[in-house]
């Protein structure tokens, strides 16, 4: 099977199907839409490095704030991962499918953004986080939108491609799909999106901490609230 296999450093090795490898890394642009490995032990920084080792990508993933959340991600020292057990921790991050199921037409539509999500340890014991109450062996998920890379460098990147299929968008799956890997310009597109859904840099910061006090009004005010 051909394939682009992800190495530490962003470095790149396009697979042939007869086994032959060739060193890409500086040619990320042709490459986009083969499949793509993930070596053991790659982390986020490792696909911020791809954009770092081709500029040529920064053009294409104007839309989603390229440049700038590579700026982003390389603003300061990243902070160190621990791979120590903490039931509030993050073990890892993960880039999965999802796809709908459209009964009247009875056709699976898969999704072409993945989902990246910060994926928690296997809870050694029940954990309690009011309203939420979680058993042994649930794994907390967080939504990565309000992060910032540059906080996120040095932690592991799985991919999930066991797909859920929803049911007309609703809550309730059916069953589990493979789709295979993704390819590599998805996986680069579908991190970039999620980083920079509440904006990059002061704009994510400003927006957050008007949220924040927008969600404070509301608890905490007598009075007429807007709809």
């Amino acid at each position: 099977m051909r394939r682009v296999m992800l190495k530490a450093g962003g470095n790149l090795e396009f697979i042939r199907c007869t086994g032959d490898r060739a060193s890409v890394s500086s040619d990320a642009v042709g490459y986009l839409f083969e499949m793509l490995e993930m070596e053991e032990g790659i982390r986020l920084g490792d696909v911020f490095q791809v954009l770092r080792n081709n500029p040529g990508l920064l053009n294409i993933y104007k839309n989603v704030s390229g440049r700038e959340l590579l700026e982003d991600a390389f603003s300061g020292e990243a902070m160190p991962h621990s791979s120590e057990y903490d039931p509030d921790g993050v073990e890892y991050l993960e880039l999965r499918r999802n796809c709908r199921f459209d009964r009247d037409a009875r056709t699976f539509q898969p999704m072409h953004l993945l989902d990246l999500t910060a994926v928690g340890f296997s809870l050694k014991e029940p954990l309690i986080r009011d309203p939420y109450a979680f058993a042994t062996g649930h794994r907390q998920r967080w939504s990565m939108a309000n992060a910032a890379p540059s906080e996120w460098m040095n932690c592991p990147l799985r991919f999930e491609c066991g797909t859920k299929v929803w049911e007309d968008y609703s809550q309730r799956a059916r069953d589990k799909l493979d789709f295979g890997l993704p390819v590599l310009g998805q996986v680069i597109y579908s991190i970039l999106h999620e980083f920079s859904f509440f904006g990059v840099g002061q704009r994510r910061i400003d927006l957050m901490t008007e949220i924040a006090m927008q969600s404070h009004w509301q608890e905490h005010s007598d009075g007429p609230r807007l709809q």
